[in-house]
């Protein structure tokens, strides 16, 4: 009897011991989830607070003559060197879902690298409290990736400026957008291409705004008299969550064209024009 009793003791002894080291295991792993829970917030808020900032942005359209969706990816690194002075890389990727296999009749979804930019950004060369407007200026080489260079062009340089008034709750801008191609062989055609734009937008709520852009492009074609011209008209809305994302369906289309002379007005502008919609999301 007094054997049985001492075994019935170290049985009880030996649950109690059981159920503390699982308890103790549970707490150690809450404990161990919490510490890195915490570790990496620490780690996201010094990122956020740190000069560097990342965002993606996502541009899908298509046109009414054109059956199925382009799309392109941007991933923004962006390192703010002053209050005022940025440099930035942009990684781009192209998604085509318009091209059709001729025979299945089916879409591949045809995901690749385009390009890799690199940019630098001055803004508040002026300022409108001390000036009276806002001028922003902007750097990029776009490098081509292998299959685009077959085009002739293993990428082209960009300068922009743009400056801008604001009136309440509507802004006025004009944009000068001036491209040289890097070409790679004489078969590229597009040596250069200028772009004066002008811009209007106006803010409905904190949260949304719609704008327009009617751009005129000259593109020249291996330095000679050669060239075209046309205007873009774009009609652009803007909704923004508040949250680091934003939303924006936008119309484009030509308006007018000009080719070695005057054409005159584009016909059914309308159907040759393209819907799209972007969406933009900032991490830090």
């Amino acid at each position: 009897m007094k054997l049985m009793k001492m075994l019935a003791v170290m049985a009880i002894f030996s649950v109690m011991s059981t159920g503390a080291e699982e308890t103790t295991a549970a707490s150690a792993t809450a404990a161990t989830t919490t510490t890195s829970t915490s570790s990496i917030k620490k780690l996201y808020n010094k990122v956020k607070e740190s000069p560097f900032s990342m965002a993606y942005l996502n541009d899908s359209f298509s046109s009414f003559n054109i059956d199925g969706v382009k799309t392109y990816h941007y991933l923004y690194a962006h390192y703010g060197l002053t209050s005022t002075d940025k440099i930035s890389l942009v990684p781009t990727f192209t998604t085509d879902l318009i091209s059709r296999n001729k025979v299945t009749r089916e879409r591949a979804n045809n995901t690749r690298l385009h390009s890799t930019q690199l940019r630098y950004t001055k803004s508040s060369i002026l300022n409108e409290k001390d000036h009276g407007v806002s001028l922003y200026a902007q750097v990029r080489y776009y490098h081509y990736s292998k299959s685009n260079q077959e085009s002739g062009s293993d990428g082209y340089g960009r300068a922009i400026i743009s400056a801008s008034r604001s009136f309440g709750k509507f802004r006025l801008s004009l944009t000068s957008d001036n491209v040289v191609y890097n070409r790679n062989a004489n078969k590229a055609s597009m040596t250069h291409f200028n772009m004066l734009g002008v811009g209007t937008s106006y803010s409905l709520t904190d949260s949304f705004s719609v704008s327009t852009a009617t751009n005129w492009y000259k593109y020249n074609y291996n330095n000679t008299d050669s060239f075209k011209e046309f205007a873009l008209l774009g009609l652009y809305t803007e909704y923004s969550f508040g949250n680091g994302l934003s939303v924006g369906p936008y119309f484009e289309a030509e308006m007018l064209t000009a080719q070695d002379g005057r054409d005159g007005f584009t016909e059914e502008w309308v159907k040759n024009g393209s819907v799209g919609a972007t969406l933009y999301y900032s991490w830090f």
